[in-house]
């Protein structure tokens, strides 16, 4: 601070310490404190030391005094170690081991242990083979060198060692190593994998051939390798020594003497004509051409017979070695043969060649002979002969033409899977419908002219219950009141058109027939009039087979007059009366309802139950009928459409006039219970 005089000046003082006493006095500390003190100081990292380490267990397996822990200060107590947390190396050392050293890292955690494996050294091998050297060493599978191998390292343990080397035998021991760095000598002997094998043959100096190898002559021992082999001895003009001989290994083989017989001579035998039968000495020996091998030096007959050829043979010498040819020709013995042919015209041919015959005669030779005649426009006629020598035989070959063969070869009668019998019907021109001027007749029941020149099959008898239920199982046809129309032998009813048509489809099926009909669901689609499979009939053809006879057609089912008498058939009669209202007067036949199928007399062409029993259905949708003026109507098979189907037949319920006629026409569209069907099919 300045003074209004000017600046101040600051002076200096003198010190005066406390006490009072002029500079003080300093502490010393004494040299007990300051060792005491050191000392301390210096047990501050043991002490850290202790506090912070940890107790480890370390094992070497197998144990060793020879173990040292490196990476940190490490404080053996007893059998463990303290140590700090860090990462270490275990080193150790063992005689007969790799030199361990193994990390480990010791954490916070309490009660660690670390047990260390030692791994052995791998023994040391010198491997050698006598007698021979340079054999392959196979270890385990392995091929690892070859003989002398020396230093050869393997580890403790099971080993398969095989030695191999050419024309010796495989050498094998099973090592059992204990490991550790032995050294260990091994010389394993091999065996000869060959026999010497001796040969001798009679005549000596045969060729010897080992597997198509030539190896020497008789006499003659040689080395051969063990196994199955093919030995071959061979001397020009003699026959060859063969066998298959099974060679030991490391034996003195001897085969037994080889005696060489003198080569065959060649004999081929020749015949004319071929194919004859050849015998040598009496002993049949085969058919010509024929080569034999025969002995030489000796004499033999050859002789040769056929069937229509007089025997033929000859003697003959064999030179060893030499090819000889016999030719024997053989004579006919010819038998003469008469052919007669109509037409007269035709071409014959014997054994396919074409032949002219003057007068129709031929000689042939006394064997079989196979005989063609043929004309166009005809079948062929053929057939085999044999001739006979000194007999004089004539065949007779009428030709048929291909329309009479056809017929020839068509069945009289038919029998269907499923039981039912179709006849063979061949129908003509009839006339179809009534008179107008005919009792009972209806409006239609018009007259027309028909042609069925196609032949066909018609079943003889209804489709009964038992046949219906092979092709639907649960089929039944009830009951007409009280009484049953499902017996097995009535005929099926309660059954609509289309399940009559599936009937016949199933049936060709069955029969390995083509079907008629082609359904969509309920709905009929078409029919295939070409097909030859089972139909319903159609009406033309069930008009023809029920009422044409050969003094004309048939009015009623039994004649012209009504009403029927005797059991003329199943129809509506006093039986019945209970249940219907109108029956055929004084009329009695036994069955109220339908009677098992063919339970009264045939038609005259043998058919049941074409009047009476049930009514049936037919191929034909309905249509009314117009008579065309000079027209005739060919196989005709109906409208092509329609909703009703027709219906002909009379059946157990009809009893009228009107109804029994065999002209009288019905139709409908649903099931009833004396409506049923029959089955009928097309022949070509």
């Amino acid at each position: 601070m300045e003074s209004k005089d000017g600046p101040d000046t600051i002076e200096p003082t003198d010190f005066t310490p406390a006490s009072g006493r002029p500079g003080g006095r300093r502490f010393k500390p004494s040299r007990p404190m300051v060792a005491i003190v050191i000392a301390l100081l210096a047990c501050l990292p043991v002490i850290f030391f202790l506090f912070s380490a940890r107790s480890i267990t370390i094992e070497t397996n197998p144990l060793t005094e020879q173990l040292e822990i490196d990476g940190g200060p490490v404080l053996p107590v007893g059998n463990r170690y303290l140590l700090l947390p860090g990462v270490y190396t275990a080193e150790a050392t063992a005689d007969g081991y790799y030199p361990l050293q193994e990390p480990f890292v010791v954490t916070a955690e309490t009660g660690q242990e670390f047990v260390f494996e030692m791994v052995l050294l791998p023994d040391i091998l010198n491997i050698n083979s006598t007698p021979v050297s340079d054999a392959t060493v196979v270890v385990d599978g392995q091929p690892v060198g070859q003989t002398p191998l020396n230093d050869f390292e393997l580890k403790g343990g099971e080993h398969q060692l095989e030695l191999t080397a050419p024309r010796y035998q495989t050498y094998s021991e099973l090592l059992n190593l204990d490991g550790g760095g032995n050294r260990l000598e091994l010389t394993a002997e091999l065996k000869p994998a060959w026999s010497e094998v001796s040969f001798a043959s009679t005549p000596p100096g045969a060729a010897i051939s080992i597997d198509g190898e030539e190896r020497g002559l008789t006499p003659a021992t040689i080395e051969i390798l063990q196994g199955t082999h093919d030995i071959r001895l061979s001397l020009p003009g003699h026959k060859s020594w063969e066998s298959l001989l099974e060679i030991p290994a490391n034996e003195m083989v001897k085969v037994p003497m080889a005696e060489l017989e003198v080569v065959d001579g060649q004999l081929l035998v020749i015949t004319r004509p071929g194919n004859a039968n050849i015998l040598v000495n009496e002993q049949f020996a085969g058919q010509s051409e024929l080569e034999l091998e025969l002995a030489p030096g000796k004499s033999y007959r050859i002789e040769a017979f056929k069937t229509g050829y007089q025997n033929a043979s000859r003697t003959v010498n064999i030179v060893s070695g030499q090819e000889q040819t016999l030719t024997l020709t053989l004579q006919a013995e010819l038998g003469e043969i008469v052919i007669r042919t109509k037409p007269e015209d035709a071409t014959i041919r014997i054994n396919g060649r074409e032949s002219t015959l003057p007068g129709g005669k031929v000689s042939l030779p006394a064997v079989p002979q196979r005989i063609t005649v043929s004309r166009a426009g005809f079948v062929d006629f053929q057939t085999t002969v044999t001739p006979k020598p000194g007999f004089t035989q004539q065949i007779d070959a009428v030709l048929k033409t291909e329309e009479q063969a056809k017929w020839e070869a068509v069945k009289p009668k038919l029998i269907t899977s499923a039981g039912q019998t179709l006849n063979l019907i061949r129908a003509g021109q009839f006339t179809m419908g009534a008179s107008r001027r005919e009792a009972g007749r209806r409006a239609n029941e018009t007259l027309r002219e028909v042609d069925l020149p196609r032949p066909f099959y018609l079943a003889t008898r209804e489709v009964t219950n038992a046949q219906y239920r092979q092709f639907k199982a649960d089929h039944s046809s009830q009951r007409a009141d009280r009484f049953s129309l499902n017996g097995n032998d009535q005929p099926v009813v309660k059954i609509s058109w289309e399940d009559a048509a599936r009937y016949c489809n199933w049936l060709s099926q069955r029969d390995g027939l083509t079907p008629v009909y082609r359904f969509s669901g309920e709905q009929l689609l078409e029919f295939d009039p070409k097909a030859s499979g089972y139909r319903l009939p159609t009406e033309a053809e069930w008009a023809w087979v029920a009422r044409v006879t050969n003094e004309g057609q048939l009015k009623f089912p039994w004649g012209d007059l009504f009403p029927p008498s005797g059991k003329a058939g199943n129809f509506a009669d006093r039986s019945a009366i209970s249940i219907l209202g109108r029956v055929v007067p004084g009329y009695d036949d036994g069955f109220a309802v339908s009677a098992p199928v063919g339970s009264f007399p045939p038609n005259a062409s043998g058919f049941y139950d074409l009047g009476g029993n049930v009514a049936e259905w037919i191929h034909d949708f309905y249509g009314q009928v117009t008579k065309a003026s000079g027209r005739i109507e060919t196989d005709p098979m109906g409208p092509d459409k329609g909703k009703f189907h027709v219906i002909r037949d009379s059946s157990w319920r009809h009893g009228t006039v009107v109804e029994l006629r065999l002209s009288f026409r019905d139709y409908g569209d649903k099931a009833r219970d004396d409506v049923g069907f029959r089955i009928a099919r097309y022949v070509f």
